[in-house]
């Protein structure tokens, strides 16, 4: 358990819906699938940011092979791809239907000299022949690093052993690149919980009724949300995190030109990679406590930016700023 203990941070930023947003891609052009699900609407759904609106793609006792591509359209090997990457798989049922997925890469849209890039398990995976097979149900997420041969990214999902025993169902997928903040937080962590969803009356007579809208994180199709659990959590209230940051570098903080897309996106720094790709709040990012810690169910915060980002010049290059976090249902 990692008790949430914050460490050094890291950031999961999904690509998919920055690319869409910019117009670089379009759902039913640059994001197909091959196999047991081709239809348009339902593929853009596993890209929704929401793991609770389950997609059922088949395939139980079948082996199909089941692909999902992704034209980025960026086509450059020295751009934002060559990047730390991850793939996350949320709300799965791979345990349960006997199937694993692997990644691969080409600048070829036919992936004629397809690449399949290293993966490295972050929680819930075991490789063999660059293969992740999930050991349960709920969530899984791995990173990878592919230099060149880049452009089309493809999700291959095979029956790990014989024929799928069941149909495979997948809440979303969250594609894209990481970022590691370059220390810990300042000591003045401020963590609350928000029930923002509960509303208390009083009558004329004082007595004191309440209601509630949301509470929590629905349920996922196998397991409670961000857990290999199947039993039901517990957990209510929407958790917020306040950090502050102090004596970053500026070379930490800003690119060498925010301007000019290839330097924006190569830099390894705060705004291109917290600010822009999650447009300060418009899309949800992964969280992670400890860069070095990473129990599935414990360590872990599904959020968006919670405040208009400000730094403020403490010496000469050197920047603080507090950071506020609100997490996601």
């Amino acid at each position: 358990m990692s008790y949430q203990r914050i460490a050094t941070p890291k950031a999961y930023l999904d690509l998919i819906s920055p690319l869409l947003e910019k117009g670089v891609i379009t759902g039913t052009d640059q994001i197909t699938g091959t196999g047991l699900l081709t239809t348009a609407s339902s593929i853009i759904q596993l890209f929704d940011n929401k793991p609770n609106n389950t997609i059922t793609i088949g395939g139980n006792g079948t082996n199909t092979q089941q692909t999902i591509v992704i034209d980025t359209n960026v086509d450059n090997d020295g751009y934002l791809l060559a990047e730390p990457m991850f793939v996350a798989i949320l709300g799965h049922n791979l345990k349960t239907a006997d199937a694993k997925f692997k990644i691969e890469t080409d600048d070829a849209s036919d992936f004629s000299s397809a690449q399949s890039p290293t993966l490295a398990s972050v929680c819930n995976g075991a490789f063999a022949s660059n293969y992740s097979t999930p050991a349960t149900d709920g969530w899984s997420l791995v990173t990878f690093t592919q230099a060149v041969d880049n452009r089309y990214h493809r999700i291959v999902i095979d029956s790990a052993s014989g024929n799928y025993d069941d149909d495979i169902k997948i809440g979303a997928i969250l594609y894209g690149t990481t970022y590691t903040f370059p220390n810990s937080p300042d000591i003045n962590i401020k963590k609350s919980f928000v029930y923002d969803g509960v509303k208390v009356n009083e009558s004329l007579g004082g007595q004191k009724y309440a209601h509630a809208t949301h509470l929590t994180n629905s349920d996922w199709i196998s397991t409670s949300p961000w857990s290999s659990r199947t039993e039901t959590s517990l957990k209510t209230g929407r958790i917020k995190l306040n950090m502050s940051f102090s004596f970053l570098s500026d070379e930490d903080i800003f690119s060498s030109n925010l301007y000019r897309s290839e330097s924006s996106q190569t830099d390894d720094n705060l705004v291109p990679k917290l600010l822009y790709l999650t447009n300060g709040g418009m899309f949800p990012f992964l969280f992670q406590y400890d860069k070095d810690t990473a129990t599935d169910n414990d360590s872990f915060l599904w959020c968006r930016l919670d405040n208009d980002v400000t730094f403020n010049q403490v010496s000469n290059n050197v920047y603080s700023t507090d950071i506020s976090l609100v997490e996601e249902f």
